[in-house]
Parts: C-alpha cells; structure tokens; sequence
C-alpha cells in the first residue's frame, strides 16, 4: 500500500514538473518579447504628459528569475527521473 502512494505521489511531483517547465518556458518568450520594447507608456498627467517607463531593467530580472527557476525546476526532475 505504501508503495501505491509513494509510486502516485512521484508521478504527481512528476506532472507538476513538466508542467512548471512548460510555464517557464512560455514566460520566457514573453519576456524576450518584452526586451524588443523601446518603451511603455505608464499613465498620462492631468498637463497631457506621457509618463512612460523602460522595460529592459524589468526583463531582465524577470529572466534571470525564470532561468533560476527553470534550473531548479529541471534539477528536481531529473533527481526523481533517477530514482
């Protein structure tokens, strides 16, 4: 019975892994899709005066993020692939 559970919870660690995978992986085309913006418009001022940010500060920590993740993500699946 023990076995069942243990065998059910690694598939489910499993699952859970790839799925985290994928999702990094998606965010991270977004981000580079993030890093060919010049700039983004924040807000408008009550004078009319655009307020726009510079994303690339932002990208970047967002990618360096997701490959820190992706990293201990893919480390983990690989620990349970070899057990």
């Amino acid at each position: 019975m023990i076995e069942i559970i243990l065998d059910r919870k690694r598939k489910w660690g499993i699952i859970w892994g790839i799925f985290l995978a994928v999702l990094n992986l998606s965010a991270i085309f977004i981000i580079i899709d993030l890093f060919g913006y010049d700039e983004l418009v924040d807000h408008y001022n009550y004078e009319g005066v655009a307020k726009s940010i510079h994303p690339e500060k932002l990208a970047w920590l967002l990618f360096i993020n997701v490959l820190c993740n992706l990293f201990i993500i893919v480390t983990a699946l690989m620990s349970r692939f070899t057990k």
